[in-house]
């Protein structure tokens, strides 16, 4: 690959390459005499000239950086500087007399980028050969060229493909005013292991279903009246299938694909009915600074469209359940897209803020997920950037918009995949892309059958009913007498915790074997009057349901160094530790089938809190279970003893430069990071996150869980 412009100076640098700073001396001068009062900014940083025209902007990322100059009566300019590490860079910029008519905020010019598209084994141009830079793709003409015009100022990759010959990524620098060309070469792209097909039907309750798009990557077929299909062409290996129809819940499957082979599939859609795969959005588009309401934006979600009104307001009904993509439009605003979650049967608010049309240094962060193993795209891959998530599209794809400048931490998880973690400095204005391949992880083995436990859990020599029981996720309430039955539950060492509202959780452990019944027998102690170094938590957990409330039994109620569970009725009592001059702690409830809520809640030492309440909402696509240990052990607790040490975070510094095997125990209680927005931790892998997470918390600047 050749380019005919200046190479940029790398894709991406490496993770202590932002540490290095340098710095930049402005003067500004007009007709040769300096020009007091100018603003100059570079990156994050900004100053104003002196008497003498002159100003030092520091602390700069080293590479290449545009200064900005403006000053009244002016037209304002711009001009690259190269920022070496350690050094300052001398810099003149020149002024010119503003035009008459001109007025306003300056906007950087825009550039173009003029792509040349030629044969690698020929040299020659190539006629029609799709050309992509950023989301925009164009055609080359006859000369094998393709121009992209009006472009914001920054750096962009652009790619070229034509039949089985590809060009590969190539980086580009758009500067203010000029045309970058771009020379890509199209070179052979051979598949070792070939093409083949993949045919089927889809059905729904037995019947074919017409018109349903089918997609593989990028190429796509529709079913005809006998729901049935063909894509053809397809690289070989396993790859992603996914299924969408009018009226039906979206589907998705992976399916291996052998060399001049056909692989037949038969989808089965699932009816989306009002009741159950449908909710509402109630929205409100407001203004940033100023969250005055945007009135006449257009909400389009799928094919459901709306218009917000004088109040901003806007309501979309019957929107399918689960994440769906919002995007908004309004004359003077920039373009503004975020992911929702639809909860079935229930109206879910929120509100969305959109930058004026004026507004300056906003950027963007895209890019794509794929195996590592097959470099298949990964569909429904979660990407977080702490300050907003959003999942991968059919494509692999992932797009954040409307992002201010500063540093971000993608955070890309996917089921059967490592987590992945990639750095993006943003500068003002600028389109950063970053492509993830994910590693595979060997699936966890199955459970090699399950049993029954059964008990009676007591109070003294009393029986104990409406206690909650709870194993590996089994839950159970104990009858009158006290007695509770668990069935199912995976075979192995299984620790059985039991609780009662008005009392101390409590533990045991007993050894399950394949179709066998082991007995737990659970004793229970009242809850004392907290000490001088422990606060008393109570509450209840409930859900709505149609006519009112019901009790959630069983879910799993933290803080600190404590669990319990909520009993027959949803209440839980809850007994914390509070470390010296602790004046507040979170309180984070975790169940089967809801969203996981949490809470921050005012204590003092000896003091009881009472009414801190949860109302979960369902949600039948998360799964909310709680891995309480095989001794019941805390997050961050390595050595299960009950407290956060010097030697746990020793433990896990070591996991995480693999001088230690990190296996499943040792996993569970050491990944502690990253902090999720639902009050859940950790990310499948031991790393520095982990570590640094647990120094925190040994010094009282953070509580691990949740």
């Amino acid at each position: 690959m050749q380019l005919e412009a200046e190479q940029p100076k790398g894709t991406e640098q490496p993770p202590d390459a932002g540490a290095q700073k340098g710095s930049i001396a402005v003067t500004v001068v007009a007709g040769g005499s300096p020009v007091q009062g100018a603003k100059v900014s570079a990156d994050a940083a900004s100053a104003t000239t002196d008497a003498s025209g002159k100003v030092v902007l520091s602390d700069l990322p080293a590479g290449e950086i545009a200064v900005r100059v403006a000053a009244d009566g002016y037209a304002a300019a711009v001009k690259e500087v190269d920022v070496v590490a350690g050094q300052t860079a001398d810099v003149t910029v020149e002024l010119s007399a503003a035009p008459a008519s001109g007025g306003g905020e300056h906007q950087p010019a825009p550039g173009a980028v003029q792509a040349v598209v030629v044969s690698a084994a020929t040299g020659q141009p190539v006629q029609g050969a799709p050309v992509t830079l950023g989301t925009t793709t164009a055609t080359t003409d006859a000369d094998g060229k393709a121009l992209f015009s009006n472009l914001t100022p920054g750096r962009y990759i652009v790619s070229a493909t034509s039949g089985d010959t590809a060009s590969g990524n190539v980086a580009v620098t758009v500067r203010p005013g000029q045309t970058t060309v771009v020379r890509l070469e199209l070179a052979a792209q051979p598949s070792p292991t070939g093409t083949g097909s993949i045919s089927g039907k889809v059905l729904a309750d037995g019947n074919p279903v017409a018109g349903a798009m089918v997609r593989v990557g990028h190429q796509t077929a529709i079913s005809d009246a006998d729901g049935a299909f063909t894509l053809s062409g397809l690289r070989a290996g396993i790859v992603v299938l996914s299924v969408t129809a009018e009226g039906y819940a979206r589907y998705s499957t992976t399916v291996t694909v052998d060399p001049d082979a056909t692989a037949n599939v038969t989808v089965t859609l699932t009816p989306c009915r009002a009741d159950q795969g449908t909710g509402s959005l109630l929205g409100t588009v407001v203004s940033v600074p100023s969250h005055s309401p945007v009135a006449g934006a257009s909400v389009v979600v799928g094919s459901l469209t709306a218009t917000t009104g004088a109040d901003g307001k806007v309501a979309l009904n019957d929107v399918p359940a689960g994440a769906q993509v919002v995007v908004i439009t309004a004359a003077g605003f920039r373009r503004f897209s975020a992911v929702v979650y639809i909860v079935p049967g229930k109206a879910t608010e929120r509100t969305f803020e959109m930058q004026p049309q004026s507004a300056t240094g906003v950027g963007s962060i895209n890019g794509t997920v794929v195996a590592a193993d097959t470099g298949q795209p990964i569909v429904g891959a979660t990407v977080d950037i702490g300050t907003a998530t959003a999942q991968t599209a059919d494509d692999g794809t992932f797009s954040f918009t409307n992002l201010a400048p500063g540093e971000y931490l993608l955070t890309i998880t996917k089921d059967g995949f490592r987590a992945a973690r990639r750095e993006v400095q943003l500068r003002p204005g600028q389109d950063v892309s970053r492509n993830v391949a994910l590693e595979p992880v060997e699936p966890a083995p199955a459970p090699q059958g399950t049993g029954t436990i059964t008990g009676t859990v007591k109070v003294g020599d009393q029986p104990a009913g409406a206690a909650a029981v709870r194993a590996r996720g089994i839950v159970a309430t104990t009858a009158a007498d006290g007695t509770f039955t668990l069935p199912n539950v995976p075979a192995g060492a299984v620790s059985v915790t039991a609780a009662l509202s008005g009392y101390l959780a409590a533990t045991v452990q007993v050894d399950l074997t394949a179709g066998g019944t082991a007995t737990a027998d659970i004793a229970l102690t009242p809850v004392p009057a907290p000490d001088g170094t422990h606060a008393l938590i109570q509450g209840a957990v409930t859900t709505e349901v149609s006519g009112g409330t019901q009790a959630v039994v069983g879910a799993v109620v933290r803080s600190l160094d404590q669990i319990t569970l909520t009993d027959a009725n949803g209440q839980y009592s809850l007994m914390v530790s509070l470390k010296p001059n602790q004046s507040a702690c979170n309180v984070s409830v975790f169940a089967d089938g809801y969203v996981s809520q949490s809470k921050r809640v005012s204590v003092t030492p000896g003091s009881t809190v009472k009414d801190v309440n949860f109302a979960l909402v369902a949600d039948d696509a998360t799964s909310s279970d709680v891995d309480e240990g095989e001794d019941g052990a805390d997050a961050g607790d390595v050595n299960g003893d009950e407290t956060i040490s010097t030697a746990d975070v020793v433990t896990v510094l070591k996991a995480a430069i693999q001088a230690v095997q990190a296996d499943p125990t040792l996993l569970a209680r050491a990944d502690v990071s990253p902090k999720h927005k639902d009050g859940a931790v950790g990310d499948g892998v031991v790393d520095l996150g982990d570590v640094i997470r647990l120094l925190r918390a040994l010094i009282g600047l953070e509580e691990v869980w949740p």
